[in-house]
């Protein structure tokens, strides 16, 4: 793990393993530093007050979110919704995850960011450990109605609904057939999925 840094500049241009702990900055700070360009190109996040180096993009993730966004332009109503991409959420203080696909009602309070999700969907190509434990607690908390973690190595698609109590109570897990989403319009054709998804 490189050493922590006391400066800004050398904090947030260092390259950083994904899951570390980089700095805990209050929330505008973080924002200034976002606008600022201060991070490079080290791809984090806010987790817990925790600023958090992110998983590098390879072409799994890539391709397996290329699908997954197509799909959603497809069928949802882009003047009701949003299909937001590695773009933040502002779930509370000190909470500003960037989940690889959100969709996201238009109407909705954004404190900064919008504010919730009818879906949130996390690729997992490397950072399975992390979607399936921080990022569920928190989707959960927020009240995020469903999460999707798509394990592309695995080629199964985790679907947790019925958030309760910083945990879902409903999982689910499908390798085939075709996953529809709950409260929006969104259905992704499984083994289409995973023929645009090349292996590692």
């Amino acid at each position: 793990m490189p050493a922590r840094s006391d400066t800004l500049g050398d904090m947030a241009t260092a390259t950083a393993p994904p899951g570390t702990a980089l700095w805990s900055p209050d929330l505008d700070t973080y924002h200034r530093m976002a606008e600022l360009g201060l991070f490079g190109e080290q791809r984090v996040e806010l987790l817990d007050g925790v600023l958090v180096a992110m998983s590098p993009k390879n072409a799994p993730h890539e391709e397996a979110l290329h699908f997954l966004t197509e799909c959603g332009f497809t069928t949802i109503d882009l003047r009701t919704h949003q299909i937001r991409n590695q773009s933040s959420l502002s779930l509370g203080e000190g909470w500003e995850p960037e989940p690889d696909l959100a969709i996201v009602r238009r109407d909705v309070e954004r404190p900064y960011h919008p504010g919730t999700a009818e879906l949130v969907c996390e690729v997992a190509a490397t950072s399975l450990r992390i979607d399936r434990t921080t990022k569920l607690a928190l989707y959960a908390r927020a009240g995020i109605p469903e999460y999707w973690v798509v394990d592309v190595n695995a080629r199964v698609v985790e679907v947790h609904t019925e958030p309760q109590k910083g945990s879902y109570a409903t999982t689910i897990r499908l390798g085939s057939g075709t996953l529809a989403a709950q409260r929006v319009p969104f259905n992704v054709p499984l083994d289409d999925l995973w023929a645009a998804t090349p292996p590692r």
